[in-house]
């Protein structure tokens, strides 16, 4: 996991209130458009799991929230001295129960990453190497118990 800081608000570029001397190109006095707020962005990958013992105690059910965020690319808005960037976030994410029998995996989700999915509209074959497979087993694991006091 990576966190990504980025700002999200700018104070508007300027020029300066005073000038000493001559300018010849007003363009290259402009103050440039200054951050003033940020936002933190994970990127990478993130499994939630709940699991809950079924009826019966062999079937555990599974909550199961799943994402995945890439940073696509920086984007570039206005003209000239007059530009800011900021990022572009992909995220997949889905939510989704599972009954699994204790100690089985199970294929719980394909990720396709967003460069896949872009030649896939487009017609284009597809590497076979670039898919991300999110498996899951539930396991019964023994209670723990509680260490025994010695009294000297």
């Amino acid at each position: 996991m990576v966190e990504v800081i980025y700002p999200t608000e700018y104070d508007l570029p300027g020029l300066p209130q005073k000038v000493h001397g001559t300018i010849e190109a007003p363009s290259k006095i402009i103050t440039p458009a200054t951050p003033t707020a940020f936002k933190t962005r994970s990127i990478g990958f993130i499994v939630k799991a709940a699991p809950q013992l079924g009826p019966g105690g062999e079937i555990i059910n599974i909550e199961l929230v799943s994402e995945m965020t890439t940073h696509e690319r920086d984007a570039v808005s206005g003209q000239r001295e007059v530009q800011i960037t900021y990022p572009l976030f992909h995220t997949m994410k889905v939510t989704t129960n599972l009954p699994a029998r204790a100690g089985e995996y199970m294929l719980a989700r394909v990720y396709t990453p967003p460069e896949e999915s872009h030649a896939l509209k487009e017609g284009k074959s597809l590497d076979d190497e670039k898919r991300i497979m999110v498996f899951v087993r539930g396991l019964f694991l023994p209670s723990p118990t509680p260490a025994r006091l010695r009294t000297l």
